[in-house]
């Protein structure tokens, strides 16, 4: 199965919460990652802010947060549940749109995306634009369903980028991961559209 299929957002809901977050140690990865950041923190596909939430127990403040969630009564939610937030009812792609009005100064983003089953060029316009609204060594880390990278290797090596799975340490076939998205080089990205 690919990602297509088990993405993380909060659409995929067991027992009343994400799948994600039945587990312990990829939230507690996620978190320990997050715990030093600075500046604002971007998710993408923010759902019903189950992640934001977590974020905000954590002590990242809500100010910090800034949610994208295409859907519009989700983003309805977001608004209510976190009023000092900032939340664009928007698909990610409008982060091509968001660096224009955004300083590029988040500390990191965090995405749940089912990339795998993205056309390459969607994939390529997140990330360039995601990039573009970050510090240049701010992390993208990416929710996925298994054990290899859901964020395309031509992607990778058109954006200059890395990706490391830093969760989970075990290597059994279908379990939620984090992955790790990072510049080789902080020179790689331009502020032109990237094209397949």
């Amino acid at each position: 199965m690919s990602d297509a299929y088990l993405s993380f957002g909060d659409a995929d809901i067991v027992d009343g919460r994400p799948i994600w977050l039945r587990s312990e140690t990829l939230r507690a990865a996620l978190l320990a990652e997050l715990a030093t950041t600075r500046g604002p923190i971007i998710e993408l596909g923010a759902g019903a802010g189950n992640l934001a939430q977590a974020l905000a127990n954590h002590g990242i403040a809500e100010p910090d947060l800034v949610l994208i969630e295409a859907d519009r009564n989700m983003a309805r939610l977001l608004r209510r549940r976190f009023p000092e937030a900032s939340v664009f009812n928007r698909d990610a792609t409008c982060l091509a749109v968001l660096d224009f009005y955004m300083k590029p100064d988040a500390g990191a983003i965090v995405s749940s995306l089912p990339f795998a089953s993205m056309p390459l060029a969607k994939t390529l316009t997140i990330l360039n634009a995601a990039f573009l609204c970050a510090r240049p060594t701010a992390p993208f880390y990416q929710l996925s369903a298994t054990l290899s990278s859901p964020i395309p290797d031509a992607a990778l090596t058109r954006l200059d980028l890395t990706a490391e799975r830093i969760h989970p340490v075990s290597t059994r076939r279908l379990q939620p991961s984090l992955f790790k998205i990072q510049r080789r080089d902080a020179s790689a990205l331009s502020a032109s559209p990237v094209l397949p």
